[in-house]
């Protein structure tokens, strides 16, 4: 099982698509808040019923209100680049830092929060193979819902980029000592210490890996 937390449209600059589509023994469940953007990411994958979809924030549990772009954005600013959708979140700066003239195109909707332990509960997972994370900065909050001791994913794949100085080394000790960790520059991948074969296929298949972090 796979669990993708922010999953956009499914194939936007999405790492897994094309491994997903390969490997039609996998299922899924993929977490998008932006409502026009949960429409696509169905779209993409209407063929697949191997895969469940929740739109929905993972937080705390409540109810919060969510920042995004409205695609009326892409007719009027016809230059915007390919991951002007990617940029919700649960700050309105957060979207006009990266893109200042997506002001007048930002909305608010007022989402159903749920918790990490929640959305596994919901979909009764018990092993989970691979977690994506990429949220736009909410990555170690979500991260650090994750119980490593009934949940160990084979694999961690969570942005790091927008995290502050503060997050990024509680992830790093969050996960180092079951995990291996590779900085892949915005984003860290991590692969369990106990799968040595997961980690050599991981390795071979990610030709953009750099040196290990830890």
């Amino acid at each position: 099982m796979v669990v993708q937390i922010g999953s956009n449209d499914g194939k936007t600059g999405d790492p897994l698509y094309h491994w997903l589509m390969r490997k039609k023994g996998w299922s899924g469940v993929f977490v998008e808040p932006v409502p026009f953007v949960f429409d696509c990411l169905k779209e993409t994958y209407k063929k697949e019923d191997r895969f469940i979809f929740e739109n929905a924030a993972i937080n705390d549990g409540s109810k919060v209100s969510f920042y995004w772009v409205s695609e009326d954005a892409l007719s009027a600013l016809p230059d915007l680049p390919s991951t002007w959708n990617q940029l919700g979140g649960f700050s309105r700066e957060h979207i006009t830092s990266h893109i200042p003239e997506l002001k007048p195109f930002i909305k608010k909707s007022n989402l159903r929060g749920l918790k990490l332990t929640d959305l596994f509960e919901r979909h009764s997972l018990k092993k989970i193979v691979l977690l994506h994370i990429d949220t736009e900065g909410s990555d170690f909050k979500i991260l650090s819902q994750l119980d490593l001791d009934r949940f160990q994913p084979r694999g961690i794949l969570y942005e790091q980029i927008h995290l502050s100085e503060d997050e990024h080394s509680q992830s790093i000790k969050f996960l180092q000592d079951r995990y291996a960790l590779f900085d892949l520059g915005n984003d860290m991948l991590a692969i369990s210490k106990d799968d040595d074969r997961g980690m050599k296929v991981t390795l071979k298949s990610i030709q953009s890996l750099r040196q290990p972090y830890l």
